[in-house]
């Protein structure tokens, strides 16, 4: 009898624990019903045609605006024939924003902001300086900004402007720029007189002062302080030609023979009523 009560008792207790044990496992896993249901995400598929489609037309658009650019900043098929000269006059008020328009509106280059973009990489600023330069459509970025470079000075150097009185003679005149500082008087003596001037009214075998008399414009100009002195001059001198050539071209043989020797003749009257005061 007690043999029975022992086995009945210990098959009695395996059996509880069971069904404890399940009933713990049913608990902590809970309702399946009553858990959040994860949402799970589709994946979209590109197509593979519009993409390829895509990155060829950015690629031809790229291309396109490239060879633009490239075009500009070599100078490749200007509407401009590039046998034409071109004067580009540039100041102390000029930065490379206005250099940039200039050249703009002259057809030397397409793309003001590129060529401005090109300046600042390059130091441009550095290299440009004030004056007269004749340029023309077969120069690149780079031949542009080495034919207005100034051996006096650049954007930034120090200026002085000038004013020269008309009837002013050759000697009044070198001895005005040089008390405003743009040289001393010794140097701009020494180039009037040594200075090889490419222009043919100009004599450059004669050391005489008077080969320039008529010839110095007389007009209101912008020099660097220490300008070169045979640059300072030729500055007039290309003044006289611009304002007296009626195609102003920088060379004088383009002119006409009217108005050389119209301007000569005053020329030789203003030397004489010199000579007689």
């Amino acid at each position: 009898m007690s043999d029975y009560k022992n086995g009945d008792t210990a098959s009695w207790d395996a059996s509880q624990v069971r069904r404890s044990q399940a009933g713990h496992t049913g608990r902590s896993q809970g309702n399946p019903s009553q858990q959040p249901q994860r949402r799970r995400r589709k994946r979209r598929r590109i197509n593979p045609v519009l993409y390829i489609l895509c990155v060829l037309v950015a690629s031809a658009i790229l291309a396109g605006v490239g060879w633009l650019l490239a075009s500009d900043l070599c100078a490749f098929s200007r509407d401009i024939p590039s046998t034409t000269k071109i004067t580009i006059e540039i100041t102390a008020d000029d930065d490379m924003g206005s250099i940039a328009e200039k050249l703009q509106d002259a057809g030397l280059i397409r793309y003001k902001w590129f060529f401005r973009l090109f300046a600042a990489v390059t130091g441009a600023s550095e290299e440009v300086g004030i004056g007269t330069y004749e340029l023309n459509t077969d120069m690149d970025y780079h031949a542009l900004i080495a034919g207005m470079r100034s051996s006096s000075g650049n954007l930034s150097a120090e200026t002085v402007t000038v004013t020269i009185p008309e009837g002013y003679t050759v000697r009044q005149t070198i001895a005005l720029l040089a008390e405003k500082g743009v040289n001393t008087e010794e140097a701009l003596t020494e180039a009037a007189q040594t200075g090889d001037f490419d222009y043919d009214f100009i004599d450059n075998e004669s050391e005489d002062l008077s080969r320039l008399e008529g010839f110095l414009f007389p007009d209101t100009y912008e020099f660097y302080v220490g300008h070169n002195a045979e640059d300072a001059l030729d500055r007039l001198i290309r003044n006289f030609v611009s304002r007296t050539c009626p195609n102003r071209k920088m060379h004088w043989t383009s002119c006409s023979p009217t108005s050389t020797a119209s301007w000569t003749t005053t020329c030789w009257r203003r030397r004489r009523l010199v000579a007689m005061i």
